[in-house]
């Protein structure tokens, strides 16, 4: 059986569910195991947290470690039974009092995290559809644009000015492998339009792509409004 290291970033989600009651964990796990296939693991938590089965960001903890358990089930070779195994021998090993079930039934758990670790065709696939839409060295996370005025001042600055330029700045924020970066572009009104037909050319796509496949593929995160006109 392979040896595991539990990274810093997964601790938390494993310490929730490790404390969780019998009733809550199962009902964390009703919740879950009918949800539709698509959707994006902060819509998952936003569920869960609707539910009144944990504070949206104890649920985040839950439903970030569980995604990073189906990546790791997806690319390797081992079953559910190994990797579950192999993570509660990881926690052991920590000797901490939060990484240990409270009643110390350690069978119980495992018969617990095999469940949430075994739904392939609803969260699973979720999981693997939001990972595989991420593969690539720059994922954009959000933007703001950031407008201001420049003055084309006269020679003599004090007699103030009479044209201006309205100046746009585009602020892109990414992930670049694991670091947080930002972009800043400025644009000017001519530019703002070019990128607007842009994206709006990339929605219409997505309509059209959708239209396509309706009702044989199930798509990642379809917002709203793309829903209803397609």
């Amino acid at each position: 059986m392979a040896n595991y290291r539990i990274p810093e970033r997964g601790l938390p989600g494993l310490r929730i569910l490790l404390e969780m009651s019998d009733e809550t964990i199962t009902r964390f796990e009703e919740a879950i195991r009918d949800l539709p296939r698509g959707l994006r693991p902060s819509d998952i938590t936003d569920h869960i947290a609707l539910e009144d089965i944990l504070p949206k960001t104890a649920a985040g903890e839950v439903v970030r470690v569980l995604s990073e358990i189906y990546r790791l089930k997806e690319e390797g070779s081992a079953d559910v039974d190994e990797i579950v195994e192999g993570i509660c021998d990881a926690l052991k090993e920590l000797d901490e009092d939060s990484t240990e079930p409270p009643d110390g039934d350690w069978d119980k758990f495992k018969t617990h995290f095999k469940k949430l670790l075994s739904m392939d065709s609803t969260i699973g696939m979720s999981f693997k559809t939001f990972h595989l839409s991420f593969q690539n060295e720059k994922t954009y996370i959000e933007s703001n644009i950031f407008s201001d005025i420049r003055p084309a001042f006269y020679s003599q600055v004090d007699e103030g000015f009479d044209a201006a330029a309205i100046i746009h700045n585009l602020q892109i924020e990414y992930h670049k492998d694991q670091t947080h970066e930002v972009i800043q572009i400025v644009l000017d009104g001519v530019d703002v339009g070019k990128l607007k037909e842009q994206l709006d050319r990339a929605e219409k796509k997505e309509k059209a792509i959708m239209r396509q496949f309706k009702n044989k593929i199930v798509f990642l995160a379809i917002p709203k409004k793309l829903r209803e006109d397609s």
